[in-house]
């Protein structure tokens, strides 16, 4: 028969009726440690564990644990301490005796092992905090791929996304590859910041993209670089809200006619475009008709198309604009002494 204080703990608590731990002070909780050793026991031990995450996961979740070390306690409450991964978090949570109501669990890793994990692990109750851990935006970023997926959870998740423009506008325009729904820019919102380091989309998918709530705070940090690609017409229509919002260098893919030209020259936007039109419409636009000299000089070539021939003054107000290096067909009728006098 073992006896009291004589034998080990083990084999004597077999033979007592009931256990329960007592700190003296009416507390029956104790670390996650000696918790693993009483969940040992082949006695029946009441107890509860109180630890931090970190020490409950080295319990239950280091190499060549089960995950059933801490079971028997009646209750686990996780202290708040440093952050674990999701797997182990994953781990603590699977405790039986688990308490999320008056747990404190913080979780950094990877996006792989975060959406891995998903909703069950990190929207469970006890979960207080949890970011995504990389190489890329100071440790936080994640591609628009998996931001898009860690937005879709329901669980507050901090991270930034880093990607090209048709990347992050693939996520927030047209149809959603995985499930076949409507994107839209709420399918990025989550991201506190939205970093566009190159690449080339058209106005349309340029103010989508600008409507992600992190987009802000990319531009603010100066870290939204790149390309909107489009007509005349769309470029106009966008304005200069969307074509200067961030460092965005934009490109006309058709020369715009006199009249748009002259709209595009107006924007603070830095926008590559080239002017076709005839010798009146073009003169009728820098010589005080329709506008005044200097309303095409953004452009970075001025061809005259085939048209009715203008006078000298008209002309001299053509071949003034920045950028005619006469190309295209320009025909002359004047007066013998203007002519001279040119």
């Amino acid at each position: 028969k073992a006896i009291m204080g004589q034998n080990d703990a083990a084999s004597y608590l077999t033979e007592a009726n009931s256990i329960t731990v007592n700190d003296g002070n009416g507390s029956a909780a104790v670390t996650a440690q000696d918790g693993a050793i009483l969940a040992s026991f082949t006695a029946d031990v009441e107890f509860d564990v109180e630890a931090t995450a970190s020490q409950l996961a080295a319990e239950v979740a280091a190499i060549g644990k089960t995950g059933n070390e801490l079971d028997e306690a009646n209750s686990v409450v996780v202290l708040s301490g440093s952050a674990v991964s999701a797997e182990e978090a994953e781990a603590i949570i699977g405790i039986t005796g688990y308490v999320g109501t008056q747990s404190d669990i913080d979780i950094t890793d990877n996006a792989a092992d975060l959406i891995s994990a998903g909703d069950p692990v990190l929207d469970a109750t006890g979960v207080d905090y949890i970011r995504v851990e990389s190489a890329l935006a100071g440790g936080f970023g994640v591609n628009a791929a998996d931001g898009a997926v860690l937005t879709s959870f329901s669980a507050d998740i901090d991270f930034d996304i880093i990607d090209t423009a048709q990347a992050i506008a693939a996520e927030v325009t047209g149809v959603d590859i995985r499930d076949g729904s409507t994107n839209t820019p709420n399918d990025l919102d989550d991201a506190d910041r939205i970093l566009i380091t190159s690449g080339k989309i058209d106005a349309d998918d340029a103010e989508v993209v600008q409507g992600i709530s992190g987009y802000s705070a990319g531009v603010a940090n100066s870290g939204v670089r790149y390309e909107i690609e489009d007509n005349v017409a769309e470029l106009i229509s966008a304005t200069d809200s969307v074509l200067t919002y961030g460092n965005i260098n934009v490109t006309a893919t058709n020369s715009a006619n006199a009249i748009d030209g002259a709209a595009l020259n107006a924007f603070t936007a830095d926008i590559d475009f080239d002017v076709a039109d005839t010798a009146i419409n073009l003169a009728d636009q820098v010589d005080g008709t329709n506008g005044a000299i200097g309303s095409l000089d953004d452009a970075a070539n001025i061809e005259v198309q085939s048209g009715q021939a203008v006078d000298v003054q008209d002309a001299t107000a053509i071949q003034g604009i920045s950028g005619y290096t006469g190309a295209g067909d320009l025909d002359i009728e004047d007066s013998a002494a203007a002519l001279i006098s040119a």
